[in-house]
């Protein structure tokens, strides 16, 4: 059925408009909107180009404007990329480079320098394609091909195994795979380029590479092998096809029916055997976990290792399995460091478990002084009480200072709350359960031994000494001659002396009559243990329960700290407590052995800086003994004026008269009347009568 004409001149006036009356020799009238007849069409940026009507009805429009033709001298070819125009070849190509844009995938014919001539798109030209033949993509006879550039290799082209493929077919670079053939006839294939490189790649039964049968394959130099060699797994490989250096992973199989896998020249260097009957393998029934009754099944994590059994592998394996405690902490581990001792790391404490063994679980007490502000993202439940990283602290009197987890767990709190007393949460808890068994136990013992040296523990009823070495105070080679010092001192007024190490703590011999270890983890188990190790020696309470028992144990501490002070035993002293210039320092801080230097100020306002212990021991103020100048009493400036008079205030600097005794051995400057200086004895002035060196007289 004929289609009924459109009348397009007035429905499409936008088609009307680009009708190119100069060059059609036809009305548009008589041109029916089906027409398929090419004519004339320029649109209003004056381009001018061919199309059937049946085509511009269907709304395809000026292809320069569209960018399908090039626009000459804007989009074309010789305008855009006029590099290439140099190896157009103009007498192949029936259009010019204005004609054709630089995208085209249309073929065009290019000749190179060297007057190659090949076909390409522009489109592949612009992406940086050049001449295929000086490329060595296309071969041209008798200038890149295999046998003219590399007649050596192509000597060796296997004719019979390769057909009707000859060296004159392919380019030096071809990435073709071929048969081979030496001067000793082996054959073998290998692909063209591998054999054409800067580096030349012969025969590789020549070179060693591959084995010669006969001569170096494994059944002639290792015929011992061939009875392991397990025919029926290694299917593709038989020993003639593999050298004995070979790093190719095979299959054997033992005369007792062990199959293994292991490298060639495994075997035939290292001379590797079976490793079931050698041992290093789990044989089932014999050595493997549960033929052996280890240990380690009770901890097996059947769930999460899948397949794996116990009866796969040896107590050594270096296989990393899952393990779960009777606690239902799961972990990976190898079994070999299983073997070798290693448990839970949550229960030991190696690993932290949040409401398991996180600081803030298990020690609430240190947790809530946990400095939460210059401590960023870090938070107590983010590791256990044995972790050594070092974080910020706050007591509850704002004091602040730095130092580890670890550290705070043995014991160590404020610094400055406990300056002077050097004692620790471990040596108060053997002291809170000993406390229970012997009421006449004294902490921090000063009474028993000569020049007030310390006994950390001491039972008078039973004369035993327990001493407690944390790692901080009892690491250095002092402190340790120390301990063999106290030790001497404890048996000549015949105290068993027991001592407390933390586990790998240094120790010296000659120390103590025991030696007893604490782990240092400090969790209950960890005390029970050394508990367990004291009742040989002492008695010792029925139930231990340090995590429950800690903040009585810490009040106790408080109380004892309080009771032993220095401000409790002396309170005689106390008085001479010179509280404005010691600050917020108290003598309840202190035990009355601690060497910390304290201000100090007698009833008669004379102050002085002395050690506590030296106060212990009693020292008192040294002015009213006569050991200080007291300024208009006893000084040189009032007893002596006339020497005084003398005094070289520039040398001396702050040191002034009024601050010795006429009989001082402070050695001192001297200014004379006529100016000479002089150093000398302040006593040899004033008892001797000694002046000036230079005039030599005395004043």
């Amino acid at each position: 059925m004929a289609k009924k004409p459109i009348n397009w001149i007035d429905n499409m006036p936008e088609l009307l408009s680009e009708w190119n009356y100069e060059r059609n020799d036809v009305e548009p009238i008589n041109i029916s909107i089906w027409s398929k007849r090419k004519v004339w069409w320029k649109c209003k940026e004056g381009h001018e180009w061919l199309s059937s009507m049946n085509n511009r009805q269907k709304k395809v429009g000026c292809p320069y404007c569209s960018g399908k033709l090039p626009i000459v001298g804007l989009t074309d070819l010789e305008t855009t990329n006029p590099e290439l125009l140099k190896e157009w070849d103009y007498s192949k190509n029936i259009i010019t480079p204005k004609e054709i844009k630089a995208g085209s995938g249309t073929k065009v014919w290019w000749k190179c320098s060297l007057g190659h001539s090949w076909s390409a798109s522009p489109n592949h030209r612009t992406k940086g394609r050049g001449c295929p033949i000086c490329a060595n993509k296309v071969v041209l006879l008798g200038y890149n091909d295999l046998t003219t550039l590399k007649p050596n290799i192509a000597s060796e082209w296997d004719y019979e195994k390769n057909g009707e493929k000859t060296p004159a077919n392919y380019t030096v670079r071809s990435g073709e795979r071929v048969w081979w053939k030496c001067k000793r006839n082996h054959s073998w294939e290998a692909v063209i380029a591998s054999r054409t490189g800067n580096k030349y790649v012969g025969c590789p039964y020549c070179s060693g590479l591959l084995p010669i049968e006969g001569e170096t394959d494994l059944l002639t130099t290792n015929p011992e092998l061939i009875s392991e060699w397990n025919y029926e797994k290694n299917t593709l490989l038989t020993p003639n096809m593999v050298k004995a250096g070979s790093s190719d992973k095979v299959w054997w199989i033992c005369d007792k029916g062990h199959e293994w896998q292991a490298v060639i020249s495994s075997r035939t260097v290292n001379e590797s055997g079976c490793p079931f009957c050698s041992g290093r393998y789990a044989i089932q029934g014999e050595n493997d976990l549960m033929s052996v009754d280890s240990p380690l099944l009770k901890e097996w994590n059947y769930d999460r290792n899948g397949r794996l059994t116990p009866s796969d592998f040896k107590e050594h394996s270096a296989r990393k399995i899952w393990w779960k405690c009777k606690k239902g902490h799961e972990w990976c581990s190898s079994i070999s460091d299983r073997s070798r001792g290693d448990g839970c790391p949550y229960c030991s404490g190696k690993r932290v478990l949040v409401g398991f063994n996180d600081l803030a679980h298990i020690n609430p007490y240190i947790a809530k002084e946990w400095n939460y502000e210059k401590n960023g993202n870090k938070i107590p439940q983010k590791y256990t009480c044995k972790s050594g990283i070092k974080v910020w602290w706050k007591c509850e009197k704002g004091h602040e200072w730095k130092t580890s987890i670890s550290n705070r767990s043995r014991g160590d709190g404020c610094p400055k709350c406990n300056s002077g007393i050097r004692t620790s949460f471990p040596e108060q808890a053997i002291y809170f359960y000993v406390k229970k068994i012997y009421p006449d136990a004294v902490n921090r013992c000063t009474d028993v031994l000569p020049n007030g040296m310390e006994i950390d523990i001491f039972i008078p009823s039973i004369n035993v000494g327990i001493e407690y070495d944390g790692s901080v105070w009892h690491e250095s080679d002092k402190a340790l001659e120390k301990e063999v010092k106290k030790y001497i001192e404890c048996k000549r007024n015949d105290i068993f002396l027991i001592r407390v190490k933390e586990k790998g703590g240094n120790a010296r011999e000659n120390s103590c009559d025991v030696m007893l270890r604490i782990d240092d983890s400090f969790n209950n188990e960890a005390y029970s243990s050394l508990f367990m190790q004291l009742s040989k020696y002492i008695k010792i309470p029925n139930e231990i329960d340090v995590k429950n028992d800690r903040v009585h144990i810490q009040e106790n501490y408080k109380t004892e700290i309080k009771n032993n002070s220095f401000g409790s035993k002396y309170a005689d002293l106390v008085v001479e407590w010179d509280s404005e210039k010691n600050g917020m320092l108290t003598p309840y801080m202190f035990s009355s052995n601690s060497g910390e230097r304290i201000w100090w100020k007698c009833c008669k306002n004379h102050s002085w800086q002395t050690t506590i212990s030296t106060r212990a021991k009693g020292s008192g103020c040294p002015y009213c003994s006569g050991r200080y100048a007291i300024k208009g009493e006893n000084d040189l400036q009032t007893l002596r004026p006339e020497i005084a008079s003398e005094w070289n205030y520039n040398k001396n600097g702050k040191l002034l008269p009024c601050e010795f005794k006429s009989q001082s051995n402070k050695k001192v400057w001297w200014k004379c009347k006529e100016g000479h200086e002089w150093e000398a004895i302040i006593a040899n002035r004033t008892r001797r009568g000694d002046g000036c060196p230079v005039c030599g007289k005395n004043p």
